[in-house]
């Protein structure tokens, strides 16, 4: 299970002193990711990883549906297509690109990805960014680990802590 902890810092100095406390916990400084501004957000909630892994899912979805609507058309068009068998061939193939482009531009808007939190805590940490306030997302790969990041997020005097869960795939 994928864990993830969001809090906020009132300032830089705050931040850096979380994070610090963090790494000696045994957390990658990878793991760990701010945001000082409101487009800030959108790369926790949808990290460039989630959004390139959506875009070969949808390349494989749209190739694949594009080839069976084109087989589709084929077997539909049957006989009158028989005389042009070297050029009808070309139809399955031309679907499948057309859909490979059109399951690349869903996946490249997040439509096949899952958001890292709920669009109102999405929206509440954008109006404590917009107060000065830093969000500070933290990913666990070991949920026995959540606890200590808390407790040091909490001793560092972090606030508006939450949780995200994840099954791992």
């Amino acid at each position: 299970m994928l864990e993830e902890v969001f809090c906020t810092a009132s300032s830089e100095a705050q931040a850096r002193g979380i994070m610090s406390r963090i790494e000696r916990i045994g957390i990658a400084p990878e793991s760990m990711c701010l945001a000082t501004q409101t487009d800030g957000i959108e790369q926790i909630v949808h990290p460039a990883v989630d959004l390139q892994r959506a875009v070969k899912f949808g390349l494989i979805i749209g190739a694949v549906a594009g080839w069976h609507v084109g087989v589709g058309v084929l077997i539909s068009l049957g006989a009158s297509l028989a005389a042009y068998w070297n050029v009808a061939l070309l139809l399955p193939a031309s679907m499948a690109l057309g859909g490979t482009v059109l399951g690349a531009l869903f996946g490249a808007t997040g439509a096949f990805s899952q958001s890292r939190m709920s669009a109102g805590l999405e929206r509440h940490y954008a109006e404590e960014i917009d107060h000065g306030r830093i969000l500070i997302a933290v990913e666990l790969k070991d949920a026995a680990k959540v606890d200590d990041v808390v407790a040091a997020v909490t001793d560092e005097g972090a606030a508006d802590i939450h949780f995200a869960t994840e099954k791992a795939a």
